[in-house]
């Protein structure tokens, strides 16, 4: 018996292999190392909205004839390869240098042009001049039709295998990025017709329902699908516009798509811009989800509720210290507002004790209670009572001594009360100079710089959110709220040159 001489570039690869799919548990891994030919920065890929790179890589076969492969990467993956280290992708990745990646091999129509990309999408990339050649991929998945067998102008005999599987290729933009909710809609009409290709032309087999299928590829919810398909089949242009501009949340857009054209376009003329913010109280509010869509649950003064899809919704907080959404309330100024509470009671009691004399009368003789408790009462009346206008208290020989009782009731101090009222001013970031417009110049430049600035860029920042899509914010379209710091200086400022 012959032993076999080992073949060790097959068991090169098959050990890489292993390494690429995880012992056989990934159904699609691909593995490669070229020469970078071109690389370019995008924005979207047949249509649907990508960021990060695309590149052309060169491999050679054992034959030594040179295939060139298509790369494409998320912005964020060659960070990621250098542990989070920042650099200029187009700076390093040079044409002419070797890079090593791995990935999964996709495919992906652009139904403009009618073209199919194949390509790989990788979620590893880094610069490698030492690397081994290599260009292996491993796809696991059901044949879609009958294999062909042809000849090579070589004399080689080949076998063409159609094999079907998981098109992450369609929902490589959903894991890569977060997609807006007109993108998302725009990827489950793409998905879907992805789909009913394959079944129409290739044979795919589905199992269960088309709904569920595009769900499990999205990473979306089987409620928010079939929402985003009605939107596809029903709504208006006019409806889609709004809801490409931000205007209209998936919810809002659904509710619309079940109206007629009319309707529709009545809803676009009302609700279709921006007219206005209302603003909300924290206490006020709930964050609630229905139906996979999270919404702020809110209640007006009247008792009557309203509800918004809290992707529409601004937030402006204080004290995130238990809850970032709502912030904290002003339990931690209790203690103050109850030492200042009982301050006016001591006040206003010393008030009322200092309106009232009192007497202490010493009895001559010894009476019986009641006896003692009718003496007092004549004597208050006579002596004591508005009818007494002489100004002169006069008293028998049952009293042997009367003297007046003086009230000295106790009140905090000045010092005493400058520190709580600081206490509150604390809490509130003020002080008693700024609540009685006593402040001068420089006052007004640490109150503006420590308060009125930073809610102002918060503000700025919010309202800017909430008022203008992504597209019109890179525009350059923004809301500015800010202060004029000259306002309060001295004219000896506002005359010095800088």
């Amino acid at each position: 018996m012959t032993k076999k001489k080992p073949d060790f570039l097959r068991d090169l690869d098959t050990a890489i292999m292993d390494e690429l799919t995880g012992g056989g548990i990934k159904e699609n891994a691909a593995g490669l190392v070229g020469t970078l030919t071109q690389i370019k920065e995008i924005k979207q890929l047949c249509g649907l909205p990508f960021c990060g790179y695309m590149a052309k890589l060169e491999t050679v076969r054992p034959s030594g004839v040179p295939d060139e492969v298509t790369v494409v990467f998320a912005e964020d993956v060659p960070y990621r390869a250098c542990n989070g280290i920042e650099f200029d992708v187009m700076q390093e990745f040079v044409e002419g240098s070797r890079l090593l990646l791995t990935g999964k091999a996709q495919t992906l129509k652009d139904f403009q042009s009618g073209r199919l990309l194949v390509y790989i999408l990788a979620d590893f990339v880094a610069v490698s001049e030492k690397a081994v050649e290599q260009d292996e991929v491993a796809v696991r998945g059901v044949i879609a039709n009958k294999p062909t067998h042809r000849e090579t102008p070589r004399g080689k005999h080949i076998t063409d295998i159609t094999v079907m599987y998981e098109l992450r290729l369609l929902a490589g933009n959903g894991y890569t990025q977060e997609l807006t909710a007109y993108e998302k809609t725009r990827l489950v009409e793409r998905t879907k017709a992805a789909l009913i290709r394959a079944k129409e032309e290739d044979g795919l087999e589905i199992q269960g329902k088309m709904r569920d299928l595009v769900a499990a590829m999205i990473n979306e919810s089987s409620t928010n699908v079939a929402r985003m398909d009605a939107i596809n089949n029903n709504a208006t242009p006019e409806i889609k516009e709004q809801l490409k501009e931000g205007n209209l949340g998936i919810t809002a857009a659904y509710e619309a798509a079940k109206l007629d054209e009319d309707e529709q376009k009545e809803i676009e003329d009302e609700y279709g811009r921006l007219c206005g913010w209302y603003p909300l109280r924290a206490q006020r509010c709930e964050v609630v989800e229905a139906a996979g869509q999270v919404y702020l649950r809110y209640l007006f003064a009247n008792g009557e509720h309203g509800a918004i899809e809290f992707e529409r919704v601004g937030i402006m907080t204080d004290f995130e210290y238990t809850d970032d959404l709502f912030g904290e309330d002003n339990r931690t100024l209790k203690p103050t507002m109850q030492l200042i509470h009982t301050q006016n009671e001591g006040i206003i009691n010393a008030v009322k004790n200092s309106a009232n004399i009192r007497f202490l009368a010493k009895v001559a003789n010894i009476l019986k209670p009641e006896d003692i408790k009718k003496e007092r009462q004549r004597f208050t009346e006579d002596n004591l009572s508005a009818d007494n206008d002489s100004g002169m208290i006069i008293y028998d020989n049952k009293f042997s001594e009367l003297k007046q009782v003086e009230s000295k009731p106790y009140t905090p101090n000045a010092l005493q009360m400058q520190n709580i009222q600081e206490n509150v001013c604390t809490h509130f970031g003020t002080n008693m100079d700024i609540l009685q417009n006593k402040f001068d110049e420089n006052t007004w430049n640490a109150y503006y710089e420590g308060k009125i600035e930073p809610f102002a860029i918060q503000l700025s920042l919010v309202m800017t959110n909430m008022s203008f899509t992504e597209r019109e914010r890179a525009c350059g379209n923004a809301i500015f709220f800010s202060a004029n710091r000259l306002q309060y200086a001295s004219n000896a400022t506002k005359l010095t040159p800088l």
